[in-house]
């Protein structure tokens, strides 16, 4: 997975105020042609092990945003890429919902606005592909729109050699179509955003620091 300084990660206080009924979780084109190791043309020899963990990871912690009450979760593909996933699988009887897009944000068009407005979400949880692209895309729109967004650095897959901190920031940030005040996203991981949503549950099977653990911080239910 891409490692980021901890210096990049915002204050976990930050979190603090999502309401997981006014939030839902985006995920970006995890589908085979972007993020399948023998499938994929778009990473080098040594991002495709990056890949197939952030795939892995996502696949785990989308039930546990769930199971935390988040409003909903939302898979986001790119139709021209064809709609095999890579690890993950929407759920749809836990009211999972798949949208199509053929550019590069999510918010394309006006359907997934519309249903977010409807769903009534004030803040929104993004992972998935690629970095530089079609995620950093989702957040300059999500952002503009006055959306409040958390990138899950460990859930987000670039292309290319990891970026650094510092090109994270400036790609997350816009200019407010309002006010004209810069609009920032907050950064954390996994782990950090379920403490806080008191989930304790552990997640065996993804990849994840040796001494990563999840344990109860009481935030939010």
């Amino acid at each position: 997975m891409n490692d980021y300084s901890s210096n990049l990660l915002c204050d976990p206080k930050e979190l603090a105020g999502l309401d997981p009924a006014k939030t839902a979780h985006i995920c970006i084109d995890v589908q085979d042609y972007y993020f399948h190791p023998e499938k994929s043309e778009f990473f080098d020899e040594n991002m495709k092990e990056s890949a197939d963990n952030v795939a892995k990871r996502i696949a785990h912690i989308a039930p546990l945003f769930n199971q935390a009450g988040l409003s909903k979760t939302i898979w986001v593909y790119h139709m021209c890429a064809g709609k095999e996933w890579y690890v993950v699988k929407p759920d749809e009887a836990q009211g999972d919902e798949v949208f199509g897009k053929m550019g590069y944000s999510a918010f394309e068009g006006k359907k997934l606005k519309k249903r977010l407005e409807e769903l009534g979400i004030e803040n929104l949880i993004l992972t998935g592909g690629y970095t530089s692209c079609c995620v950093q895309e989702t957040a300059a729109d999500a952002l503009k729109d006055d959306y409040k967004v958390v990138v899950l650095t460990d859930c987000i897959q670039n292309c290319e050699e990891p970026l650094f901190d510092s090109e994270l920031v400036d790609m997350f940030s816009v200019k407010s179509r309002w006010s004209g005040k810069k609009k920032q996203a907050l950064f954390t991981n996994s782990d950090t955003l379920l403490n806080h949503m008191s989930v304790v549950q552990p997640v065996k099977s993804a990849p994840s620091n040796k001494d990563s653990i999840w344990r109860l911080f009481p935030g939010f239910a």
